[in-house]
């Protein structure tokens, strides 16, 4: 811990009655320096110690030291006199500037548990020095003092985005101010002895001359924008050297610091830990008071995607980039989301499987650790609300609030005004009055802008073109953001819509298949050996399995693709890895496939390998039997909008848990299968190039899923599902009157099972994509007879009521005119005062709704 080679004078001690009172005693905190019932010895007049040490610096540190700007601030929140002579104004604005620093630094962090202790410490340094600041100014003339107490609140502000600097920061504030504020005691102290020594003033120059030059290196980190490398990487030479100094100069300085330690400055000491725990307490207060204020705003209309945030629970593997790999990658994108001069917009770019997302997670978490991060948004296509971007900005906006909690009040009156902002509002209006005007009203009272970055991953698995368009237009609106500066970190394939969408845009560009190979051979490799490591311990293989030479085969198949080599290693892991690796090796690259997409043509033949090897041995009946499970089965899989547990599917396909579970387990290598038969955890892809690869006739061969029958059979599943679990009150709530906020999650729950949800919420979407000629149009005319309102009444209870009416209209542009009369049997629309109409489009909406 800096600063534990000398005692402090504010800790507590026991109290030492009887000690000899050779010296003076130092005057009451609380007394001015003209009101001393007994006046003090004059000043003997000795030299200015603080130039001495200021003219053996090198010209280039007295420079970065002139540069070094004193706070305007002038009186916050009142720790010392304002009304001080002239001569000592830079000294209360530097100090004052502390205090208001440590004040707004302290308000903003997230996690002020881990800075407490060394902001209260820094308080008590900066409180006990006004007590000497008149008798300082007179043997600190020159005024070279201000500005190492300057750099305390230049450092804390320049640290504010990046919680491990900040951290390392203020520990060598604690250190610093510390010696700021004892030294000036001992100055004092000896600028009243009439002896001069020369060995003492020898000392304190040391000591200060390292303090200044501690101050110039600061400095220069400021001027060069290397607030990255800030902290103890780049300060801890310097604050070496100051500890250093300080460890000489106590052997000429004994009397000195006994004089600041005796009994009277100790119960000084209590009086400053007081003080500062009242100011402390006082922030937290305040702050305390607007959390309770923002608590009470109502914020439910944010509808979010739960499963977009880079560190949801979703079911699949979580990856992030392993240590040694990937370096001067994440370190040029570490550069970019620290440097201000960068450009507010980063793409990162890159063919399927090259590794996009788990660089994204990687980059998230490193952000989120830095307090840079803003809010995450992982498309997936084909996952819940996250193949479009309806959700993006209010599932941003209410992470973002998570982060700076300064913006509930402007966004909740933002929704107020504005109700229609939460939903069915164009992106670039709900990106303006959400995001972009809150942000821009924001005065925080910060010195320099406060960065926060939100990472888009996948953006081309967005399925709905426009809304790339409209996200990436709202980019270059991000320059226009001074005091919080909003930056974008994206993630895509090149696709057309994306890269159109970008021709606006002014942003950073790294393509991931474009690094050189080298590079990507070594993240590979290492990947491997880590993987191989834990597959050669689990199964006890030999030591030196699987070779020098495969390991090489195995890097130059799968390089540059990262979803290759982990593909390798989950079908390498089983029971018998050293036939499944030599399978692998006898794989030839690019599998032959014609006619499929040439991102995923080296994933072509592993997949077919993989996929082989399940149904290899099988006897013409039982091949029969997989293959038809495979295609209910993993054509759900891949085609669901939404994926499901086993279970769920089970229940949607109308085929046993048992089977289901037994065909999903030997494709582990493709798809996140739950090991210990979890049945609630949801089926996930592993990569969208497996779904590509199966829809592809002549890269899958047998194992091809025809998507438009697979959607036709999952309509049909979805209707038989809703006509086996609708009814009406289907919450058993009796209570017609009920609103949706009144009804328990767990009630919602119980009686709605997650395949009744999912039917209810996409049949129509898979009929959109089936075989119009195959759709059974009697079955979706009895559906709506029957069941058209307990329909509607789950989809309010889910809070999906307004795609009910997208559905609707999405029906009516498959259905002919004439072919089906889509109303409630018996005349229930009267009684629930619901039509619908899907000639016309109309659709009338009450009962129990929202």
């Amino acid at each position: 811990m800096p600063g534990g080679k000398f005692r402090r004078f504010f800790r507590k001690k026991p109290s030492e009655e009887g000690q000899a009172q050779t010296n003076l005693p130092l005057r009451n905190a609380n007394q001015d320096v003209d009101d001393s019932t007994q006046d003090p010895p004059e000043p003997v007049n000795k030299p200015d110690l603080w130039q001495r040490a200021y003219d053996d610096l090198e010209p280039k540190e007295k420079e970065l030291l002139r540069r070094i700007s004193i706070p305007k601030s002038d009186g916050f929140p009142e720790p010392i006199d304002a009304n001080v002579d002239p001569s000592v104004v830079d000294r209360v604005k530097a100090l004052n500037g502390v205090v208001e620093t440590v004040k707004i630094q302290y308000e903003i962090d997230k996690e002020k548990s881990k800075i407490k202790e060394p902001i209260h410490k820094i308080l008590q340094a900066t409180l006990s020095f006004q007590d000497i600041i008149k008798a300082f100014a007179a043997f600190d003339p020159t005024g070279h003092a201000p500005s190492v107490w300057a750099v305390v609140s230049l450092g804390l502000t320049m640290t504010q985005n990046y919680r491990s600097q900040k951290e390392a920061w203020l520990e060598s504030c604690v250190y610093l101010t510390d010696i700021l504020a004892r030294y000036g005691f001992v100055e004092a102290e000896y600028h009243k002895d009439p002896k001069t020594d020369g060995h003492v003033e020898t000392a304190f120059v040391q000591v200060y001359v390292a303090v200044l030059r501690f101050a110039a290196k600061v400095q220069s980190r400021v001027d060069g924008n290397r607030v990255v490398l800030f902290g103890k990487s780049i300060l801890g030479n310097a604050l070496a050297d100051l500890e250093d100094s300080i460890h000489d100069a106590e052997s000429h300085l004994g009397q000195w610091l006994e004089i600041v330690d005796r009994q009277e400055q100790r119960g000084r000491g209590e009086d400053l830990v007081k003080k500062v725990d009242t100011i402390l307490n006082e922030f937290e207060r305040v702050m305390g008071s607007m959390d309770e204020l923002h608590g009470k705003f109502d914020l439910s209309g944010l509808k979010t995607a739960q499963e977009a945030r880079y560190n949801a629970y979703t079911g699949e593997e979580y990856q992030e980039c392993l240590p040694e790999t990937r370096v001067e990658l994440l370190k040029e994108i570490k550069l970019w989301a620290t440097d201000p001069d960068q450009k507010a917009t980063f793409w990162l770019q890159g063919m399927a499987g090259t590794g996009k997302s788990t660089v994204s997670r990687t980059v998230a978490r490193w952000l989120d650790k830095e307090g840079l991060l803003g809010g995450s948004f992982f498309f997936k296509k084909n996952g819940t609300d996250r193949d479009n971007a309806k959700r993006l900005f209010t599932t941003l906006t209410k992470q973002m609030l998570e982060r700076l909690t300064h913006l509930r009040e402007p966004v909740q009156k933002a929704i107020k005004e504005t109700p229609a902002i939460v939903e069915g509002m164009r992106l670039q209006e709900q990106f303006n009055e959400l995001l972009f005007k809150p942000l821009q009203s924001l005065d925080l009272g910060l010195t320099s802008p406060l960065v926060l970055v939100i990472v888009i991953d996948a953006l081309d698995e967005c399925q709905v073109p426009e809304d790339i368009k409209a996200f990436l237009s709202t980019l270059p609106q991000l320059n226009r953001l001074k005091r919080i500066q909003l930056r974008a970190f994206i993630t895509s394939r090149p696709e057309i819509p994306v890269i159109r969408g970008l021709r606006s845009v002014n942003y950073e560009e790294i393509i991931l298949h474009k690094i050189e190979r080298s590079i990507i051979e070594h993240d590979i490799a290492a990947f491997f050996q880590e993987k191989l490591k834990g597959i050669r311990e689990y199964h006890g293989l030999q030591q030196f399995w699987p070779g020098e030479e495969a390991l090489l085969a195995l890097v130059n198949m799968a390089t540059p693709l990262f979803i290759y080599a982990a593909t390798i290693c989950r079908f390498v892991d089983s029971e018998m890895p050293r036939k499944q690796l030599c399978k692998v090796l006898s794989t030839p690259l690019g599998g032959g496939a014609s006619g499929i997409d040439p991102e995923y043509a080296m994933l072509a033949g592993l997949y077919s390998t993989v996929l082989k090897d399940i149904v290899s041995g099988k006897q013409p009946k039982e091949l029969k039997e997989f293959m038809d499970d495979f295609q209910q089965i993993v054509g759900a899989v891949v085609l669901l909008f939404s994926p499901l547990s086993s279970a769920a599917l089970s229940d949607l396909i109308q085929l046993d848990k048992e089977t289901t579970q037994g065909r999903l387990s030997t494709l582990r290598s493709v798809l996140s299968v739950p090991r210990d038969g979890d049945e609630s955890t949801t089926i996930e892809l592993l990569h969208l190039s497996f779904r590509e690869f199966l829809v592809s006739q002549p890269a899958s061969a047998d194992f091809w899923i025809d998507e438009k029958a697979i959607h036709t059979k999952l309509a049909v599943d979805c209707l038989g599902c809703m006509n086996r679990g609708l009814k009406r009150d289907i919450c058993l709530l009796s209570a017609p009157s009920a609103r949706n906020r009144e009804v328990e999650k767990t009630t919602i729950d119980k009686y709605i099972s997650p395949g009744l949800r999912y039917a209810c919420r996409y049949w129509i979407r898979h009929l959109n994509n089936s075989d119009e000629s195959a759709i059974d149009w009697a079955m979706v005319e009895g559906f709506f007879k029957l069941h058209l309102l307990h329909w509607l009444e789950v989809l309010s209870l889910l809070g999906w009521i307004s795609e009910a009416i997208e559905n609707i209209y999405t029906l009516q542009s498959l259905v002919k005119v004439g072919d089906i009369k889509l109303e409630p049997k018996g005349g229930e629309s009267k009684q629930k005062g619901l039509v619908a109409n899907c000639e016309t489009g109309k659709v009338i909406a009450a009962g129990r709704l929202p």
